[in-house]
């Protein structure tokens, strides 16, 4: 199966819903894959913070900051680093 192919195969037996908003944790009923693939995705967004922005890597907390903000905005990790106020 091609990407093509396998694009249309999950189209058609998946909710619209789901393709939608893939990474929607609501969704997520295996806590393998929870394990997995919420800490894989936050150390995507990292990596790419970081590559926007080198000086994030001196803030020895900044992973810990995007992960408590993460809840905000429906479960998905928002793309700004935390304040303390």
């Amino acid at each position: 199966m091609n990407a093509r192919q396998a694009r249309e195969f999950v189209e058609k037996l998946a909710d619209a819903t789901l393709i939608k908003d893939i990474n929607n944790e609501a969704y997520f009923i295996s806590e393998n894959y929870k394990g997995w693939y919420v800490n894989e995705y936050l150390d995507y967004l990292l990596k790419l913070d970081y590559d926007k922005d080198s000086t994030l890597l001196a803030n020895n907390f900044y992973n810990i900051e995007k992960k408590l903000i993460k809840p905000s905005r429906g479960g998905k990790y928002v793309n700004t680093p935390c304040t303390t106020n």
